[in-house]
């Protein structure tokens, strides 16, 4: 097994946060701010079935609405 591809798990240029709920106080809000505050440099996409925000950044409904799918899935 190579290791050419591990740069793509420990430094990844994008991250999807499925099941995000916009609620403060739920587990996934709490760790969608962790890697906010944290200073991810890549994309961060929040799936919320109900929709609204998390930290002033938008959250998409579905997962099939994501913009920027890795073809690796």
């Amino acid at each position: 097994m190579t290791i050419r591809n591990l740069s793509f798990m420990f430094q990844p240029g994008s991250l999807a946060l499925i099941g995000t709920a916009c609620e403060p106080s739920s587990v996934t809000a709490v760790v969608g701010r962790n890697i906010i505050e944290a200073g991810f440099p890549g994309e961060l996409f929040l799936v919320v079935a109900e929709g609204g925000t998390l930290e002033n950044i938008p959250t998409f409904h579905h997962s099939a609405d994501l913009p920027n799918l890795p073809i690796w899935l």
